[in-house]
């Protein structure tokens, strides 16, 4: 040893045919002073085996970092089975960093990646590199996440053709800890494939999440960043992407860029909401052919406390379905501020089948916006658009722009029970048609408030009055519904004049036409 530091030595492995480790054995190259960890090298090989609890092990539990482990020119990989790959650190130095240059590679059976870190020192980095398929199955973790003041490390898979995350499998390069010196940012999750990304399964899950700090200054305890890049991404079957934060860091984003079809399905989860003081992520599906959201998958970007709620983007260039109780959460039950939603650019937007878009506010904040924009039709069946308030805090807004939008037994709705706010903006070049009791409300009780306004322009507004469709404009000082054209609708004066079963406009200020037709007249 030099200057009293004892550095762990190399171990490389080599053979043309086949590497094969198992029946619990140890390569090590750790150490427990201030010495780094050493390096472990396979390599040159078409088949690489590694199961049955074997231990690759290049961690300290001093002062030094972590060594390396490097896996490069195999043809395929597979690792299963108790394994547990090391460069981790429990004292004061960083974690080593995992790499892997293969063609293909499973990682399945409880097996670890594990370049985490539990004290001032920063995780390592793992990064995976396919030609072909990357696999984690069946309680398969890829870890770089921190539990002390060090930052979490980055995880990167890149450069395959597929990689599939699914039964358990875990990657989590954020924060954990719940001790004082716990301030550490979360690290980020990057996937990058050409054709496929699935990440599938219950207790699937990617986390770059903030968790816990009890000490935070500036730039301390963020939550990373996780992003996707395919052709096709697939989340579903309770599987959950959470960069959230609890702590007073800000929560990190979320990215889905898929160049044919982005898709959430069956439970699916998108987190990126606060319930500390710091702000919320971003969750952004952008760039992307067509979007599915299906079988009550849901993407969270609210909070519950002082921190404001992050925004959900969703750009697509063809259409967006949201269907089958799905829900887009940016709500506020606290002091933060909601978020913002934004579905914008496709030809199509649909939302069916108890669908939620939700921007409302529960406590003192302000409600968000949500905001839809489609070149041809906004379609919203037997679901609700919501920015109300339910607390001191004003609602916000909804804002429609298209070609043609149609409400059939759907509820869009800006109320703030005992606030300000409360508007909606609709823009249909055509017309927006109501049907099977859908309603309309934009409704300001507050003191002295004059908002509580629809504008419904440049396209007409239609309905039947045989069935129960109403607009209600209401507010203190306001409460003004202006429009185009409206045919089919019944103008009552008064809110108490709404009646039953019949097609109303009731305001509690004027209805401003443009176009000089009676509303009462109907069409079928």
């Amino acid at each position: 040893c030099s200057n009293q530091r004892c550095d762990g030595g190399n171990i490389t492995l080599a053979s043309g045919a086949r590497i094969a480790l198992g029946d619990q054995a140890l390569v090590s190259a750790e150490t427990i002073g201030p010495g780094s960890g050493g390096k472990i090298v396979l390599k040159n090989s078409e088949q690489l085996n590694i199961r049955s609890d074997v231990t690759l092990n290049v961690g300290t539990s001093g002062s030094g970092n972590g060594g390396s482990i490097v896996v490069e020119n195999i043809d395929n990989a597979v690792i299963t089975g108790g394994v547990d790959i090391n460069t981790s650190t429990s004292g004061d130095g960083d974690g080593g960093n995992i790499r892997f240059a293969v063609g293909s590679i499973r990682i399945s059976n409880n097996a670890n990646l594990d370049a985490s870190t539990e004290d001032d020192g920063d995780g390592g980095n793992i990064r995976l590199r396919a030609t072909d398929t990357v696999n984690l199955t069946t309680g398969a973790q890829v870890n770089t996440n921190t539990t002390g003041a060090g930052a979490g490390g980055n995880v990167r898979i890149v450069d395959a053709e597929s990689v599939l995350a699914r039964n358990g499998a875990i990657i989590s390069s954020g924060t954990t800890g719940s001790e004082i010196t716990s301030s550490g940012n979360g690290g980020n999750i990057f996937i990058q494939a050409t054709d496929d990304i699935a990440i599938q399964g219950e207790n699937t899950q990617l986390s770059s999440s903030s968790r816990e700090q009890q000490e935070c200054s500036e730039a301390l305890c963020n939550g990373g960043n996780i992003r996707l890049t395919a052709e096709n991404i697939l989340v579903s079957e309770d599987a959950v992407l959470d960069a959230s934060t609890e702590s007073a860091g800000l929560g990190g984003n979320i990215r889905l860029r898929a160049t044919d079809t982005a898709t959430l399905a069956a439970g699916a989860q998108l987190n990126t909401n606060t319930s500390g003081l710091g702000l919320g992520g971003a969750v952004r599906i952008v760039d992307t052919g067509s979007v599915n959201i299906q079988g009550g998958a849901t993407i969270n970007s609210g909070t519950s406390n002082l921190g404001n709620g992050g925004p959900i983007i969703i750009r697509a260039s063809d259409d967006i379905e949201i269907r089958d109780k799905s829900q887009l959460n940016a709500s506020t039950n606290s002091g933060g501020r909601g978020g913002n939603i934004t579905i914008s650019d496709a030809s199509e937007t649909r939302l069916a089948q108890d669908v939620e878009l939700t921007a409302s506010t529960t406590g003192t904040g302000q409600g968000g916006v949500v905001n839809l924009q489609s070149t041809d039709l906004i379609d919203i069946d037997n679901s609700q658009v919501n920015v109300s308030s339910e607390g001191a805090g004003d609602a916000g807004r909804v804002i429609m722009a298209t070609e043609i939008i149609e409400l059939d037994h759907s509820e869009v709705s800006a109320v703030a029970d005992s606030a300000q706010g409360g508007n909606i903006l609709l823009s249909p070049q055509r017309y927006v048609r109501l049907r099977n009791r859908s309603f309309i409300s934009a409704v300001s009780d507050g003191a002295g408030s004059a908002d509580g306004d629809i504008t419904i322009k440049p396209g007409i507004t239609v309905t039947s009055w045989q069935e129960d469709r109403d607009i209600l404009a209401a507010s203190e000082n306001s409460g003004n519904v202006q429009a185009s054209a409206i045919l089919g609708f019944q103008i009552q004066g008064d809110p108490a004049d709404r009646r039953e079963g019949l097609s109303d406009i009731t305001t509690t200020g004027d209805v401003f036409l443009d176009v000089d037709i009676d509303p009462s007249r109907w069409l079928n």
